[in-house]
């Protein structure tokens, strides 16, 4: 069948903002990028993480832009652990001038404690953004497997959906061909709060991220989310866990969120199934 995806439109997305300081966070993390899971974040669980990238932790930032647009957004948390605001900043932006069609957002995530008169830096959310109305990004991401660092793992994700093993096309479910038939795919690629875990930062983190992101495409169309949960490699909150369970407790962790399973191999590997999961996201002015 063919690639399932729509006319392109006369959809506008936000110019993204320049990285705080330029060639560091955004670029660098984007080369660092080797590995192709994801993990993901569970608020009745110390389970809070995706994996992807071989950073050790999100960057932290002492000073703040002074006259760049921020695009923010806060929502309360008061649960048995915390009280107080998450916020999510889309302040670490970058264009993928190389493929046109690909940008690279690192939302970070904040806290501020009802008793406190500052937001901390608790996380980071690590995405990966597809125009699908640009030319070239099937044929790039999917037919020639980008070789690029940081779109190797959304190439992955996208191979195991649309292909099998012999490289041919599949058939897709028809229920995820509708979802996947948007102009933007977003992949996520991590979400860490290091030190926060199991305190509902996370799901709100997640919820703020599906409300806004329409706002920095400056649309009201529906978009497609991927994402792929599994345990962070390479990290001390990992240590000594099951990642079969691990894994277990991320998807339904998304599945609240959500998420279906999209695809998953049968075989296992480094303790986990290879699995895909996704959603298509309606802007609430379109629900």
């Amino acid at each position: 069948m063919p690639v399932p995806t729509v006319a392109p439109g006369s959809r506008k997305r936000a110019a993204p903002a320049e990285p705080t300081t330029p060639g560091s966070d955004s670029k660098r993390l984007r080369q660092s990028a080797q590995n192709s899971q994801t993990g993901g974040t569970d608020s009745a669980s110390d389970v809070e993480a995706l994996h992807q990238t071989d950073r050790t932790t999100f960057p932290r930032r002492d000073d703040q832009p002074s006259e760049q647009h921020t695009l923010s957004q806060y929502e309360g948390c008061n649960n048995d652990h915390i009280r107080g605001t998450v916020g999510l900043h889309f302040d670490d932006c970058m264009t993928e001038t190389v493929t046109g069609y690909a940008e690279a957002v690192l939302a970070r995530i904040t806290f501020k404690s009802e008793d406190s008169l500052e937001e901390e830096d608790v996380g980071c959310i690590d995405l990966t953004v597809i125009d699908k109305d640009e030319k070239g990004w099937y044929q790039h991401l999917v037919e020639n497997q980008a070789e690029e660092n940081h779109l190797k793992a959304v190439s992955a994700a996208l191979w195991g959906l649309l292909r099998d093993k012999k490289g041919s096309l599949k058939e897709l479910d028809q229920e995820i061909a509708k979802a996947f038939a948007t102009d933007v795919l977003v992949y996520i690629s991590t979400i860490e709060t290091p030190g926060w875990e199991g305190k509902g930062i996370g799901r709100i983190a997640m919820s703020l991220l599906h409300r806004m992101l329409p706002e920095y495409f400056e649309s009201k169309d529906p978009f497609t989310m991927l994402l792929q949960p599994a345990a962070l490699e390479n990290r001390e909150t990992s240590k000594g866990k099951n990642k079969v369970e691990v894994q277990r407790r991320l998807v339904q962790f998304y599945s609240r969120l959500g998420y279906t399973v999209w695809h998953q191999e049968a075989t296992w590997t480094k303790g986990y199934k290879w699995m895909l999961m996704g959603q298509k996201i309606e802007p609430a002015e379109k629900k």
